[in-house]
């Protein structure tokens, strides 16, 4: 894998610049420094699955494959260590993160509860548009299942999870929901191969959305709670596959 390509691609785009009202060349603040566009690319690279979990990083490669020294390649480290996606531990480097059943099983919990107020808040007081983001996304994912491009489905799941957060008019809810949001997406795409797993996701984003349309907001929070479950049992499953135990 080479993940320098997509970043020499950004990193050679031209600066974009306007004039203020004095005259001088101001530079677009929208433009990422070059440590944030690294990040961007060594994160989508974690979550769609081409480091394995618990995979030590080489910082040597990597720094060469972004075209970068070794300074600013460990404050992406540092980035994604706030992102839990990055552990680091003395004497032995960083790696892609892992869990263990008593995290996952802790991680669940919170997730659960995080989600299910993102929920109950999302649908009081943005009913329609949640549904027609929900409604939206699940019209994709169900899309790119039937299609078999299971490739696709990790980040278009994990969209699904966002939409709850986004009409929950919440910051705090949101803050609290990226202490997990990058481990899951990740995780998401340990499930791919497994055709039943992906067929029971969509069947629980329907029922969902039915449940919040029908105003059965207790219902539906159920049914998501279930749909978070079923899903960490899989996950667990997925995380002695990738990283057994020694």
């Amino acid at each position: 894998m080479s993940l320098g390509i997509a970043y020499e691609k950004a990193n050679r785009r031209k600066e974009k610049a306007s004039v203020d009202d004095s005259g001088r060349r101001v530079l677009d603040i929208k433009r990422k420094p070059t440590v944030h566009l690294v990040a961007d690319r060594l994160r989508e690279a974690i979550i769609e699955g081409h480091f394995a979990i618990g995979e030590p990083l080489n910082e040597a490669q990597l720094a060469q494959e972004f075209n970068v020294s070794r300074t600013p390649l460990r404050e992406v480290f540092r980035i994604l260590e706030t992102e839990r996606l990055l552990s680091a531990e003395p004497y032995r480097g960083v790696r892609v993160f892992t869990m263990d059943d008593e995290e996952t099983e802790e991680i669940t919990a919170f997730r659960i509860h995080i989600e299910t107020v993102a929920l109950r808040e999302a649908a009081r007081l943005a009913k329609e548009p949640l549904l027609a983001d929900l409604r939206e996304v699940t019209g994709r994912i169900e899309k790119v299942v039937s299609a078999g491009q299971r490739d696709l489905f990790a980040a278009l799941d994990t969209e699904f999870h966002d939409v709850f957060v986004a009409h929950a008019g919440n910051r705090y809810i949101g803050r609290a929901f990226n202490l997990f949001r990058w481990r899951f997406a990740a995780l998401r795409h340990l499930l791919k191969q497994d055709e039943q797993i992906l067929e029971r996701s969509c069947n629980g984003h329907r029922q969902i959305i039915e449940m919040v349309a029908q105003d059965r907001i207790d219902d539906a929070c159920e049914i998501l709670r279930d749909h978070i479950q079923n899903g960490k049992k899989r996950f667990m499953q997925s995380l002695k596959e990738a990283h057994p135990q020694k």
